[in-house]
């Protein structure tokens, strides 16, 4: 049976929680979704104190070593690692390739700060060029000039939130 979005090409370039769940959403509904990580792999595949929180939630750890709520957020999604430093693509060569991904996409989704966009060249302006009906999707998890503290308060507080009703979700 065909997905409702069979046929759309979505490149996911979101971190942590919105951008990412939103896109596995239009992957379960057909959508091919590409996501893409730095050659160091995505930061949030781990919490901050990795083994200090598998020591306490030994449950939350998949097979692989990533946080379950990673693998929630990126499933049915093809992944592609590209060698950014740090968080803007300074690299030639990374650059090109994302180019040439969103030529064959329907859909870019990020949460970059404008200026992170701006210096990896995905702002709307920008992807316009490269496919002029590209479809750009931009959220961010709290205000653009909130602290960097805050973002990360909110994301514990959202996991912790999670990982809370998971407790009460009798499982037999």
């Amino acid at each position: 049976m065909a997905g409702a979005l069979d046929g759309i090409r979505v490149l996911d370039l979101g971190r942590v929680l919105a951008e990412p769940y939103s896109a596995a959403l239009l992957a379960d509904l057909g959508a091919e979704v590409i996501r893409v990580e730095g050659s160091a792999g995505a930061w949030d595949r781990r919490p901050e104190d990795w083994e200090t929180f598998m020591q306490k939630y030994p449950n939350q750890v998949a097979p692989t070593g990533d946080d379950w709520n990673f693998i929630n957020y990126n499933r049915n999604k093809k992944a592609i690692s590209l060698n950014f430093e740090g968080r803007v693509a300074a690299n030639n060569k990374a650059r090109e390739i994302l180019k040439e991904l969103v030529r064959h996409c329907d859909v870019v989704m990020e949460n970059f700060s404008p200026r992170t966009a701006e210096a990896m060249g995905i702002t709307y302006n920008n992807l316009k060029k490269i496919k002029p009906d590209i479809i750009h999707s931009w959220s961010s998890m709290c205000s653009i000039y909130a602290m960097p503290v805050t973002k990360l308060l909110n994301i514990k507080f959202i996991n912790g939130f999670l990982y809370a009703c998971s407790l009460s979700y009798d499982k037999t």
